[in-house]
């Protein structure tokens, strides 16, 4: 069985979705720590032809607190957001395909973060035809405190997975060796980013789910998720 493991992120890039329809069994890493400066809450769209950040403001809390444990703030405008992506898309080719099921994402009205992110993957998931199971890592009996290698070992054999297939950016945190003598195969997904036409601008890469759907529809981008993966078993090493 083919395992992934992330952090839940906010309407995130294609390349996330490629990774939950190449495994069998998808965890949401609720554990981790929250990052205040990763993409939890945040992510980017096409702005007057140039990426943009658009993000949820977070409640303060420990810093050593979870995501699991985070909650929305108060001051978030979902009405704003959405009037933001309007402005921006209202003339791309699939905006009107689209808006709705963006909108139902951002106005749902849970303001812990957890279940808010964990709401809009489901969504964006049956969208794109992506039946891939999904499982929060809290619901499952694991040490937490261990190195990020251990823990995944752990939960691979708690899903009894003999594969782990890991984010590209992920090739320095584990080691091949450790995992094969846990009867795990490891491998990386190099994410497919193919190019579209952005209102005729330069193409920029790697921005949220919400622009590939706005630029390519439903049926487009469902068939760049489920495109074949390209898996590298080679992590990267110092010399």
């Amino acid at each position: 069985m083919k395992l992934g493991i992330m952090q839940p992120y906010f309407l995130p890039y294609i390349g996330y979705f490629q990774l939950i329809a190449a495994v069998d069994h998808y965890i949401i890493y609720d554990t981790a720590q929250y990052s205040k400066n990763g993409w939890c809450n945040r992510n980017r769209l096409l702005e007057k032809k140039q990426a943009a950040y658009f993000s949820l403001p977070i409640k303060s809390a420990a810093l050593n607190s979870s995501i699991g444990q985070r909650e929305i703030a108060t001051l978030y405008r979902a009405d704003k957001l959405i009037k933001r992506i309007e402005e921006n898309y209202r003339k791309a080719p699939f905006f009107e395909e689209n808006i709705q099921l963006i909108s139902s994402i951002i106005t749902f009205e849970e303001r812990q973060l957890l279940p808010y992110l964990a709401h809009s993957l489901s969504m964006i998931c049956d969208h794109l035809d992506i039946a891939t199971p999904k499982r929060l890592a809290s619901s499952y009996h694991f040490d937490n405190l261990k190195p990020a290698q251990e823990k995944v070992l752990e939960l691979c054999k708690l899903t009894s997975a003999n594969h782990y297939i890991n984010a590209i950016g992920g090739q320095s945190l584990y080691q091949h060796k450790d995992f094969s003598d846990a009867g795990v195969k490891l491998s990386f997904l190099q994410p497919t980013i193919q190019s579209y036409t952005q209102f005729g601008s330069d193409f920029i890469a790697g921005l949220s789910i919400l622009d590939v759907l706005m630029f390519n529809g439903k049926a487009k981008t469902s068939r760049m998720v489920h495109k074949s993966p390209i898996l590298l078993n080679q992590t990267i090493t110092d010399d």
